[in-house]
């Protein structure tokens, strides 16, 4: 049911509202007519002389016949908010040579943050900090943000912006005294938002970053701070701030495990933007978003977000967490770099969660062998592995409801996928979701993380024509094949001059080892689909050479193979490896392949793929490029003696395969699975 009431807001723009009736800054009949308006407001409830009020509208340029001109405007408000309230000359009552706006008639947003600060100055210290958190969640805004000029309107502003910055920073105070950094960061961030030249926003700020143990976020955040106040030529910055700079830097000095780069978690007001430009992956972040809400209420799931680089698995995580309300969240990504240091992946999410937490870690004596500091200047032996997977269950569900992302997870150390798979399997954890990106290219069948027993599977490919309309480029999908990673670089203001795909894809391949990179780069000048005979003879090696890497590189997903023949597994990765090639390295590909000449009559003959069949087929051509690749006998290329009869009776008790009417699609996900 609608309040009786108006509702007047001037906290980012005036707007009145009754019900679902609202008017805004262009609906009060002209600016005249809404200054009157607001001015009203402002006096909250006094009369307001019609000299003053035609002072502040008009200053020197006032008009002819004053009063007239203001009671037409009288009018025209009245006549508005008749519009909401259906009788508006009640709102607005005339006295002598005044008008006045009883506030018995509506409610104000200022009053509101008011009545808040007061009566957190007032409340005991457990319920100060709630009061002023609501008082800042009502200041929307700046205050007449619609009257960015005039003087009355300027002087408002600025009042109550002192106003938002003191409020915020005594309840970032507040939040770091209740362990709660986080929000104490948050609230920091704020009154540096409303007034850059304020040095106690910043201190605010390094406080919350050290809890976090975000020490050179906290170092940034300093130099900031000097940059503008040297730019401002303000008060030099306090001696209490130097210091606390220098006790972070000397911390940061001696941090030797790498932190936590969480992704910055946006204001509410800014995650349906972020969600709506996710393209293409709605019904994913639908899946992964309603799992890890329904953490909140106990539930427990291990989930993988699968797919190759640059695919969208870290936005699709990030997207899905900026959604959280009331659930922990730890957030790591995995590093090579420290791939040998016991649980480093885990202990690095934690770290962040504990930051914000009221556990204390030091409850479990046993977390010394996932957090190493804890074992610092202690002569107790080390615990055992199950009593710290049983803390570590313990510490868990003593911060549930958590949920924990873990990214690169093919980086992971061998302890952390241990402390994963127990985590998931130990028995049912209420409220703890465990989710992981990883790239199934970088996985072999032994890896750890391939033993792994998800809930759920989130498999990522390329996007459709269809996800890519919106952005309204018409060539986009066939510039990217619907890859994000190729899409984000079209789409750079540079429209990818700096980095474009082909250089992505030359040094994709170039990582895949020297022999693997002059193997595509042949493969690239080749017929779109050839066999490793034909590749075999181009370069002069052995198919039993050529094969076994073909194979490999399928599995690293750079190629695909369909029917017994190799092909590039986007017509994009194609193209941008041949781009990427030097003119001599092409002449010289152009001119040992015209030598081979076309492919023969069996150059599409079907083969059982892989090294076995590849290894039958031993036929190839002289020539010395690549010679320091691998030969058989050391032949320049030919089979040793005594081979042939044996090659020939294997090729043909060989089955001939059968075709089986599947479409490249399907192909596709078979190998894909």
């Amino acid at each position: 049911m609608a309040s009786s009431k108006l509702e007047v807001k001037l906290f980012g723009g005036i707007a009145v509202s009754r019900g679902s009736a609202t008017l805004g800054a262009r609906d009060f009949g002209g600016t005249k007519a809404k200054q009157l308006f607001q001015l009203l407001v402002l006096a909250r409830g006094e009369p307001m002389p019609k000299d003053r009020l035609a002072d502040l509208i008009w200053g020197e340029s006032l008009p002819v016949h004053v009063n007239a001109t203001l009671e037409t405007y009288v009018s025209v408000v009245r006549r508005k908010l008749s519009g909401i309230v259906g009788e508006g000359r009640g709102l607005i009552t005339t006295e002598h040579e005044a008008y006045a706006l009883p506030t018995a008639g509506y409610e104000l947003d200022l009053a509101r943050f008011d009545e808040l600060v007061r009566q957190a100055d007032a409340a005991e210290p457990a319920a100060r900090r709630r009061y002023l958190e609501d008082a800042l969640a009502v200041a929307t805004g700046s205050v007449l943000a619609d009257e960015p000029y005039s003087d009355w309107a300027i002087d408002e502003r600025w009042r109550y912006e002192r106003r938002i910055v003191d409020t915020a920073i005594m309840a970032s105070s507040l939040a770091l005294e209740e362990r709660d950094a986080r929000s104490a960061l948050t609230h920091a961030e704020r009154a540096i938002a409303v007034e850059p030249l304020d040095e106690r926003g910043y201190h605010a700020g390094l406080l919350a970053l050290q809890a976090l143990g975000r020490d050179r976020d906290a170092i940034a955040l300093y130099d900031r701070c000097c940059a503008l106040i040297e730019e401002a030529e303000a008060t030099p910055l306090s001696e209490e701030l130097r210091e606390l700079r220098a006790t972070i830097g000397r911390r940061e000095a001696v941090n030797l495990l790498p932190r936590s780069e969480t992704p910055a978690r946006p204001s509410r007001a800014s995650k349906r933007a972020s969600t709506a430009r996710l393209l293409g992956r709605c019904e994913e972040l639908d899946v992964l978003s309603r799992a890890f809400e329904g953490t909140r209420d106990g539930g427990s799931e291990l989930i993988l977000v699968e797919g190759e680089l640059g695919i969208g698995k870290t936005t699709l995580l990030a997207a899905a967490s900026r959604e959280l309300d009331g659930v922990g969240l730890g957030w790591a990504r995995c590093s090579e770099l420290v791939s040998g240091i016991p649980y480093a992946a885990i202990a690095l999410a934690l770290r962040e969660v504990l930051g914000t937490s009221t556990v204390d870690v030091r409850d479990y004596p046993a977390l010394s062998l996932v957090f190493p500091e804890m074992r610092v200047r202690s002569t107790s032996a080390a615990p055992r592995t199950v009593d710290a997977l049983e803390s570590l269950v313990a510490l868990v569900e003593a911060l549930a409801p958590l949920v924990l992302i873990l990214d690169d997870l093919q980086w992971a150390d061998a302890d952390t996928l241990v402390a994963l798979d127990y985590l998931s399997s130990r028995g049912p954890l209420r409220g703890v979701t465990l989710a992981g990106a990883l790239r199934p290219e970088e996985i072999s069948s032994g890896h750890r993380v391939a033993q792994l027993r998800p809930t759920m599977r989130i498999p990522l490919g390329a996007l459709d024509d269809a996800d890519l309309t919106p952005l309204g480029i018409a060539d986009l999908y066939h510039r990217t094949e619907g890859h994000p990673l190729f899409v984000s670089l079209a789409l750079a203001p540079d429209g990818g001059a700096t980095r474009s795909p082909a250089d992505v894809v030359a040094a994709r391949c170039r990582g895949e080892g020297d022999v693997a990179y002059r193997l595509l780069s042949a493969a690239c000048m080749l017929e779109e689909s050839f066999s490793a005979s034909r590749l075999a003879a181009v370069l002069g090696m052995t198919t039993t050479a050529v094969a076994p890497e073909l194979d490999r590189l399928c599995h690293r997903r750079l190629l695909s193979l369909e029917d017994g023949h190799f092909r590039f597994r986007t017509r994009l990765m194609r193209e941008a490896m041949a781009d990427s090639l030097t003119p001599a390295s092409r002449a010289l590909l152009e001119q040992r392949i015209s030598r081979d000449g076309p492919p023969g009559p069996n150059a599409k003959r079907p083969e059982h793929g892989g090294a076995a069949v590849a290894a039958a087929d031993t036929t190839t051509s002289s020539g010395a490029w690549l010679p320091h690749l691998p030969r058989t006998n050391g032949d320049a290329g030919r089979p040793a003696k005594g081979d042939q009869a044996d090659r020939t009776r294997r090729v043909a008790a060989a089955p001939q395969p059968k075709r089986t009417g599947r479409s490249r699609a399907a192909i596709r996900r078979g190998l894909a699975s």
